[in-house]
């Protein structure tokens, strides 16, 4: 399914809220999408989804082994917007760039 950069913003907002805050499995995600959006989302569409927007906005794949060690990089929504950072923290700073500010 080709997706719109707003359309795909907003579905990245809406999988933030469930895969991330409340820690839902991609399946029960994409179920939700699919009553929301009235569109088929399989749990590896809106993985690829969420994986795309952070590698336009950070040039980091997330959710995959960190360049400095063993670990992962993880999404943050921080005070200025969303950047990645690294599972293991504070054993390792790595931290990926912020393109855009939150609105």
């Amino acid at each position: 399914m080709k997706l719109t950069n707003e359309f795909m913003e907003e579905v990245v907002n809406d999988l933030w809220h469930w895969r991330i805050e409340d820690n839902l499995p991609w399946k029960f995600c994409s179920g939700i999408l699919e009553q929301n959006y009235e569109n088929k989302f399989t749990p590896t569409e809106c993985k690829k989804c969420f994986q795309g927007f952070f590698k336009n906005l950070t040039g980091y794949k997330v959710f995959t082994k960190c360049p400095k060690r063993d670990g992962e990089i993880i999404p943050i929504d921080g005070p200025y917007g969303y950047f990645v950072g690294f599972s293991e923290y504070p054993k390792c700073d790595f931290k990926g760039s912020r393109k855009r500010k939150k609105e």
